[in-house]
Parts: structure tokens; sequence; C-alpha cells
């Protein structure tokens, strides 16, 4: 994410790492407490005593709560980005000019990238009837979006022309 100047692809990366280097160390502890390893003066002081001791603060129990939580704001924001694209695209897909369009896929680079300054990108796939054309159909996805996102965003079509093979029998088999 760093190398390709991706902010997103790069903080989710971060947060993928600590959350499993936390999720490894407890789970180790937890493993080697059921086992019955620990330092001989954890008995006497218990588990909490025994920590505190050890100088494991509550600050940094507090850094990785917001660090979560302020990851998992942006997911969800992410999510909240996507599901409105995805219903941009279906409000103008389902209108009746746009019936013979088959929607294939719909991709969302980075909907927050806008938080680090960049434009985000929607690209949808649809198939289409060979050799018809669909004008305008990147402006007016794009304007629909602009009604449903605050966000500013940059919209690509891509034509997948679509054929059928004809029933030389005329009776439904080939």
């Amino acid at each position: 994410g760093v190398a390709w100047g991706l902010p997103g692809v790069a903080s989710g990366a971060f947060v993928l790492l600590v959350v499993n280097a936390v999720a490894v160390n407890l789970a180790g502890f937890a493993v080697l407490w059921y086992l019955g390893y620990r330092p001989p003066d954890w008995e006497a002081n218990g588990v909490v005593g025994s920590l505190s001791s050890y100088r494991v603060s509550a600050a940094s129990v507090l850094v990785l709560l917001v660090l979560f939580a302020g990851f998992g704001g942006l997911l969800a924001d992410q999510i909240a980005f996507d599901n409105e694209v995805n219903g941009a695209v279906d409000d103008v897909l389902s209108q009746e000019r746009y019936s013979e369009l088959e929607l294939r896929e719909v991709g969302v680079e980075m909907g927050l990238v806008s938080q680090f300054g960049r434009q985000p990108e929607v690209t949808v796939i649809v198939a289409r009837p060979a050799g018809e054309s669909y004008p305008g159909l990147a402006d007016r996805l794009d304007r629909t979006m602009d009604r449903r996102i605050e966000d500013d965003v940059l919209v690509s079509v891509e034509y997948r022309d679509r054929q059928q093979s004809e029933d030389p029998r005329g009776d439904g088999t080939n």
C-alpha cells in the first residue's frame, strides 16, 4: 500500500498486523497460564497485581482501543460508501433505457481515499448486446452517485459485448 500510494491499504495492513500480534500474544499467554507456566511471584499477587507490577500500562491498552475504534469507523464508512455506490448503480441500470445491459461487476477503488486527499474511483462493468451504444452512461452514473455520496467520485464504465447463439432448429434445442 505504501509503495503504490494507497494509504487505505497501508493502514488496513497495519491494523491487521497489530491485531495479529495482540491475538498471538494473548493466545500464548492464555495457553501458558492454563498449563501452569507462571512467574513465581504471580501466585501471591494474583493476575491483576502481577500485571501491574510488570508495568503493563492502561495507556497502551487505551491506545490500542482508540486505534481499533478509529479503523473500525473507517471500515464502517467504507461499507456505507460501497452500499451507496451499489445503490446508485442499481438506480441507473434499472431505468428502461438500460434494460438490455447486464451488470457484471462494480469495483470501488478505496472509497475512503478522499480522506487522504485522493479521489475515489468506481468502475462499472456491464455486458451489452453486440454493437449497442450507451453514450452518457458514465455521466449519468456520476450524477446519481453525486446525489447519494458527498465525495466527488470518478466513474468509468467498461463494456463487454454479449452475443447469443441462435437456435438453428427452432425447437429450443441446439
